[in-house]
């Protein structure tokens, strides 16, 4: 994997969370900060016409070494292929 050098990665998780929902923010993704767990994002989603977050934890191994850029562009990914999912549209 190639990390960018204008993504570096923040040695704390709280502020790469906090970056990362920044990104998701500018890309038009309603995100936000877990509140009270250090390193989480939420993002929504919506559950029998009800608005509910997915928390999504940035120590999972999947964003490792990734800075907020890359970190927002795999919350991206993973979201888009849920709603072709939920929508019934092949991936």
């Amino acid at each position: 994997m190639i990390l960018s050098l204008h993504d570096p990665r923040p040695s704390d998780m709280a502020e790469l969370a906090r970056q990362t929902a920044a990104e998701l923010r500018k890309r038009g993704i309603w995100a936000q900060l877990a509140l009270g767990h250090t390193g989480v994002v939420e993002v929504p989603f919506v559950r029998d016409w009800r608005l509910m977050w997915r928390a999504v934890p940035l120590s999972q191994s999947q964003f490792d070494n990734l800075g907020p850029i890359a970190c927002a562009d795999v919350i991206q990914a993973e979201e888009a292929r849920r709603a072709q999912e939920w929508a019934g549209d092949e991936p």
